[in-house]
């Protein structure tokens, strides 16, 4: 099924729980990068690899974001997900608004078998097109 819609920004605050760009370096390479990526293009190119029914599917842009992670840093599927567990930029480059205290269920293999190697080398051309555009 394809993934409930999040929006980027909420737009209200929580009591106990702090924003992360609120806690973080927003000149960080990571946040850099993040808002570089068209996202949005990203979602609607791998739409299609999602279905109609079933539970509601992990967020491309996670799935996505532990990906080029991976690659990025040279770690494994287990080491990218235990590394975004404590990273806060981990966390923002994949979407998320809030930091997690908890492993989200994803498993990072999944864009391996259900994507594959069209959807990497999207991935990485848009990676490469936005890094090398960087000031």
């Amino acid at each position: 099924m394809k993934p409930r819609v999040k929006p980027q920004e909420s737009g209200s605050d929580e009591l106990f729980r702090s924003k992360l760009k609120n806690i973080i370096n927003l000149r960080h390479e990571l946040v850099r990068l993040s808002e570089l990526i068209d996202w949005a293009r990203l979602e609607t190119h791998f739409a299609s690899y999602y279905s109609e029914w079933g539970r509601p599917g992990v967020p491309v842009r996670l799935v996505m974001g532990l990906h080029l992670l991976k690659h990025i840093e040279g770690l494994s599927d287990e080491a990218v997900c235990a590394r975004w567990e404590r990273d806060p930029y981990m966390q923002y480059f994949c979407g998320e608004e809030y930091f997690q205290r908890f492993k989200k269920k994803a498993r990072n293999n999944y864009f391996d078998c259900v994507m594959g190697r069209p959807g990497l080398v999207v991935a990485f051309r848009d990676l490469l097109f936005y890094a090398f555009r960087l000031p």
